[in-house]
This record gives structure tokens, sequence and C-alpha cells, in this order.
């Protein structure tokens, strides 16, 4: 399960995304998408936020570097994080929960329960 997350042009960054998403990888599901504030110390634009359930037989590296690849097409800049064209982060893998947002953000929670009803939410268990 990857999560999509852009608070720059966020409409057409996630648009793109999940298109060049969808070509990569076998998706499953979609969740609904929601704005969320940023939670930042400083201003920040509220984020568009979305999961989507993905199968692959890629290893977990391989996965990584394909979704930075994704990040960096869309000019993610890594040293400016006010400013988000796009994060996807991995936060399942095989089942197990391998990102702190999963247990962190509600909202992430009802996007997983979204897409995985019976899923039960607990906290990371690999690194």
């Amino acid at each position: 399960m990857i999560s999509l997350g852009s608070n720059q042009n966020p409409e057409f960054n996630i648009k793109l995304a999940k298109k060049r998403i969808s070509e990569t990888f076998q998706v499953l599901k979609w969740s609904s998408f929601c704005v969320t504030e940023a939670v930042s110390e400083l201003p920040q634009k509220p984020f568009l936020n979305g999961v989507v359930l993905i199968e692959t037989e890629k290893p977990l590296p391989e996965m990584q570097a394909q979704l930075k690849s994704i990040e960096d097409i869309h000019h993610r800049d890594r040293q400016n994080p006010l400013f988000v064209t796009l994060d996807l982060d991995i936060l399942m893998w095989n089942g197990a929960v391998v990102h702190d947002d999963v247990t962190e953000k509600e909202y992430l929670k009802e996007m997983i329960l979204e897409v995985c009803p019976d899923y039960k939410v607990s906290p990371p268990s690999i690194k």
C-alpha cells in the first residue's frame, strides 16, 4: 500500500502520479482523496492525500527506487519540505506496516480501511 500526497498543484500532480502508478504496478484499489492541513511549524499549503493498494513481485528496494523515480519526474525537491510536488510512501509491505504515519495520521487509517475493510491497523512491525 502506497500513500500519495501533494501540496503544489495537487490535482495535477496526483492525477499524473495515479497514471504513472497504474502504468507501473497492478493497481487493486484506490482510496478516495482528501485535503489535509500540513503538519509543520512553518506556513505550508494543505495537502491532497490518498492511498493505493497494489500488487507486485518487485522487492522492496526496487519499489522504493521506482517511487522515488516517480517523485523525481514530478520535480520533487527533497531539500525544501514546504513545497511538495509529490510524496509517495510505502505504508504497508506484504501485510506489515512499515511507515509510522499509518498509526499517527487518522486520515491514513481511514483510507487504508477504505481499500482493505478487514485490516486491523497496528503499529509498524518492520522498518
